[in-house]
């Protein structure tokens, strides 16, 4: 649970870089030249709003699977002075960190401890905390969303994880993390999984990020340890409202 610690615990210590330079930035990225009309989709955040202009701008693309299946081109964005534009949006609170296509773990982790400074001084969408409650996570289906709420239960059925959110697993929030995903997890993240199936009252409060979709209730799948957060009490982003 050290890396909750570093990032939840000391808010004081979370100054994370905003230029492409502070960090390994271009592991797997390749300078790229835009072609005409090519779609562009920002990894890392959502929503993905793009600047105007792009041919003023660096584009890096991953080396593997860059092409979307609706044949965006998946992106990071930089300034003429390396500054790095989803961290830019994420700061200013116009973009919440999204775990989908962005596979490295450095990237992500920065994008995250710079939300964290978002949320905490209320930036943009901020001012009106965006997370969404377990109990309310019927009215997330078909969106990007992160959700919050306390533990009822954890189980693992037959390898695959289940955290639920309430009384009844077949209507309420679950949390759903398959053999294959749990074994590319980093092994703070399985051993932190692994104890609250262990647990026959897990009082742990959860925080879940990806897309909704139905799956005898609202269900998040999870891929990356990116996607998962476990506060701790006394965390300063507990929503009280979400611990019901």
């Amino acid at each position: 649970m050290k890396r909750f610690l570093i990032l939840f615990g000391l808010f004081g210590f979370l100054v994370a870089p905003l230029h492409a330079t502070d960090i390994n930035f271009y592991l797997g990225l390749v300078w790229v030249e835009l072609k005409p009309g090519q779609d562009i989709r920002l990894l890392g955040v959502y929503p993905s709003d793009l600047p105007e202009n792009l041919e003023d701008y660096k584009i890096l693309s991953p080396t593997e699977n860059p092409i979307t299946r609706h044949g965006a081109l998946l992106s990071h964005v930089i300034f003429k002075d390396d500054t790095w534009l989803q961290g830019k949006l994420v700061e200013a609170g116009k973009a919440i960190v999204m775990p989908v296509y962005e596979l490295d773990r450095g990237r992500l982790y920065t994008l995250k401890n710079i939300e964290i400074g978002a949320r905490m001084e209320r930036r943009g969408l901020w001012a009106k905390n965006p997370v969404v409650c377990a109990w309310g996570a019927k009215g997330a289906f078909d969106t990007f969303s992160i959700i919050q709420g306390k533990i009822t239960e954890a189980a693992n059925v037959r390898g695959t994880i289940y955290l639920n959110f309430g009384d009844d697993y077949r209507d309420d929030f679950t949390v759903k993390i398959t053999r294959k995903n749990f074994r590319a997890l980093p092994e703070d993240t399985q051993n932190a999984l692994t104890r609250l199936t262990e647990l026959a009252e897990p009082d742990m409060v959860v925080e879940a990020r990806g897309w909704v979709f139905f799956s005898g209730g609202p269900m998040i799948d999870i891929k990356t340890d990116a996607q998962l957060d476990f506060l701790g009490q006394g965390n300063l982003l507990i929503i009280e409202r979400c611990r019901s």
